[in-house]
């Protein structure tokens, strides 16, 4: 998403489950009615083990500075978080 330049008091990023994706989607079977997916893998002294964790919340996330936050021309959403 790209963001207006320009001084903000605050951005609001809105976080919550992906209910409309498309089933081509590589991403479909991991994030389809979730908001977090984590995958990875733990190593323990008897081996390494697997884990999948995901939630479906909804949140907001607010940031702000004491002078606002500038945004640069050609800023995409990723660049601020």
């Amino acid at each position: 998403m790209e963001v207006p330049a320009g001084t903000y008091d605050g951005v609001r990023f809105v976080m919550h489950k992906a209910d409309d994706l498309d089933p081509a989607d590589p991403n479909f079977d991991k994030m389809f009615e979730r908001s977090v997916y984590i995958e990875g893998t733990v190593i323990r002294s008897s081996g390494a083990e697997g884990f999948v964790a995901w939630h479906d919340t909804g949140e907001n996330f607010d940031l702000a500075g004491p002078n606002g936050i500038t945004i640069e021309e050609g800023t995409a959403g990723n660049d601020l978080i």
